[in-house]
């Protein structure tokens, strides 16, 4: 009878495979917080993404409303421009028509309009010493800053004859910008100090917007003098 080999016991080895393992009590905490920090960090990205889609949005929808107002404006083929105009009036017919500052004396009016009540105001001049048939009396010329070459600061300040309210008037001259008021045009005030300073503070507020604030703050400080100079004038 034939014997039967048993086969040689093999050694044990060692051996890494993928098994199913539960996972401890500390593993599941320290993933649950990796988890927290995954959703914040996801809420970060989702947060900054919708501010570059507004970012964009917003540039896109400048370039489309720039876009619109050039379109509109070749299809209408004009726009309007703040244009320094020579104003002459016709008060028998009660017009005033505008031309171009610059243009000759046979050029043609840019439009024609009807004469205002504010057209009709006399003009107070800064060196008028008398008022009498204006409609103004004490009228005074106050120098806002000090004449230098062309450039020069006044207000005419004066007091109706009927109302017997304060008003005034500018005459500014800043390099090539100027302007000039007419009397009686705008606010009238119960106080002299008030007219002074409210019109004071008008002509700061003129040269910030035509020749930009970086200019209107070197004329702060003689402006504000003025105001203060007439602030307890006895009226």
């Amino acid at each position: 009878m034939k014997k039967t080999t048993k086969p040689p016991a093999l050694p044990d080895k060692t051996e890494t495979r993928q098994l199913k393992c539960a996972f401890t009590n500390e593993e599941t905490l320290q993933m649950g917080r990796e988890l927290a920090q995954c959703r914040v960090q996801a809420q970060g990205i989702a947060e900054e993404f919708d501010q570059v889609k507004a970012t964009f949005k917003a540039r896109q929808a400048m370039v489309d409303a720039s876009a619109g107002v050039l379109s509109a404006s070749i299809n209408a083929g004009y726009e309007l421009r703040m244009v320094r105009c020579r104003v002459e009036f016709d008060a028998k017919a009660g017009r005033k028509a505008y031309y171009a500052e610059a243009a000759p004396a046979d050029a043609l009016p840019l439009c024609v309009e009807d004469m205002t009540s504010e057209d009709y105001q006399v003009e107070l001049l800064p060196d008028a010493a008398s008022t009498k048939d204006t409609g103004y009396k004490d009228s005074e010329a106050i120098e806002l800053w000090p004449e230098a070459g062309e450039d020069r600061g006044l207000m005419t300040v004066a007091r109706g004859d009927v109302t017997g309210k304060w008003c005034a008037a500018l005459s500014l001259v800043v390099g090539n910008t100027r302007l000039d008021e007419r009397m009686g045009v705008g606010k009238h005030f119960k106080q002299r100090a008030d007219a002074v300073k409210s019109t004071a503070e008008r002509a700061l507020n003129w040269i910030e917007v035509t020749l930009g604030a970086e200019v209107a703050q070197g004329f702060k400080e003689p402006i504000y003098k003025a105001i203060e100079s007439h602030r307890e004038r006895a009226e």
